[in-house]
Formats: C-alpha cells, sequence, structure tokens
C-alpha cells in the first residue's frame, strides 16, 4: 500500500513536469533552453521511475514509462545511452531476449569509445546471450570485458593512478562472468585473479 502511495506521488510529480513542458514548448518553443532543460529533465526522471518500478516487479508501468523515456531522448545521444540501457534491461528481465540485444545494438553505437564503457556493454551482451545459452558467444564477450578492464589497470598503474570504485566493481564482475562463461563451457580456470587489496 505504501509502495502504491509512493508510485502515486512520482507519478504527479512526472505529470506536473509533462505540463510544464507542454507550456514552455507552447509558449518559448520547442527549441528554446528552457524546453530543453524540462524535456531531459523528464527524460531522465521517466527513465530513473522505469528502472525503479523494474525492481518492484512493476513491469507493465515500466514499459509505459520507459516508452516516453525514449520518446524524449530522440534529440539527445547522451540521454539514449542511460534510456537504451534501462530497456535493455527490461527486455532481459523480460525474457525478450532478441529484443534486448536490439538495444545493446544500438547502445554499441553510442556508447564513448573508453574501456570501461566498453567494458560495461559486453558484460550487458553476456548476460542476455548467457540467458540464450549461447555461452560460447558470452563467454567471448566476458573475455573482452576482463582484457579492457586488465588493460585499463595496466595504465593506471603506470600513471600511478587508483582505480575508481566503479571501475574495481566492473573488473570483478567481469572475473565472475568469466568464470560462470568458463563453467558452462567446462573450461579450466587459467587466469589469475588478484586479491581485492592488490586491486585497490
Amino acid at each position: 500500500m505504501e509502495q502504491r502511495k509512493g508510485w502515486s506521488r512520482v507519478q504527479q510529480a512526472l505529470e506536473f513536469l509533462e505540463l510544464e513542458l507542454e507550456t514552455a514548448s507552447m509558449t518559448l518553443g520547442k527549441k528554446s533552453p528552457e524546453t530543453i532543460d524540462l524535456e531531459r529533465k523528464l527524460c531522465l526522471a521517466c527513465c530513473k521511475q522505469g528502472a525503479a518500478l523494474m525492481d518492484e516487479g512493476d513491469w507493465v508501468s515500466s514499459l509505459n514509462i520507459l516508452r516516453r523515456a525514449e520518446a524524449l531522448s530522440v534529440r539527445y545521444a547522451d540521454l539514449q545511452l542511460e534510456v537504451f540501457e534501462t530497456l535493455a534491461l527490461y527486455y532481459g528481465g523480460t525474457g525478450k531476449h532478441l529484443r534486448a540485444l536490439s538495444y545493446l545494438d544500438r547502445l554499441w553505437l553510442l556508447t564513448p569509445e573508453s574501456p570501461l564503457g566498453r567494458a560495461k556493454l559486453h558484460l550487458n551482451y553476456c548476460a542476455i546471450l548467457s540467458q540464450l545459452s549461447k555461452h560460447d558467444q558470452a563467454h567471448t564477450h566476458a573475455l573482452k570485458a576482463v582484457f579492457l578492464l586488465q588493460d585499463l589497470v595496466i595504465l593506471q598503474s603506470l600513471r600511478g593512478l587508483d582505480l575508481a570504485e566503479t571501475e574495481l566493481e566492473t573488473l570483478a564482475s567481469a572475473y565472475y562472468n568469466l568464470a560462470v562463461e568458463q563453467e558452462y563451457l567446462h573450461e579450466v580456470c587459467l587466469y589469475i585473479v588478484p586479491r581485492s587489496e592488490e586491486m585497490a
């Protein structure tokens, strides 16, 4: 009951933002800085709430709000990154794996050429392909993520820089996914996983 009250408040806040956007669009024009700012805010709010509804298991409401986020993100490549990733998670979570892969493919074209960004995307591919029992392909993506992140570790070490918490978490996730896929493929793990204090 409390969750429904919370969702009702969020819905009201989103409807208010939507009304503000419509008003700004009519009075100031669709390309005004104020309208663009409101459009971006609404898109991010919809994406965030869509993800929260997924966590609560409300898949129908989640999809409705994520579709709105996708429509709002059309003009903004940076927002599409977040929206497409959330939609890939949605379709993966609802068993529509091919649809999830189509969003990952779209993400691939938008993801910046950074080791961390590419590694995260490889891990998303790994998760979906594993659910499709395509463990050889999932293994390849997990391995690519590990290689990208290991290179990043070496580079950061040579520069005397510490790894960020996100990078460490992604590296741990990459090792885990690689081990899972190797188990599916009955491979012997030949990779030495550094202890957490060595990675810190």
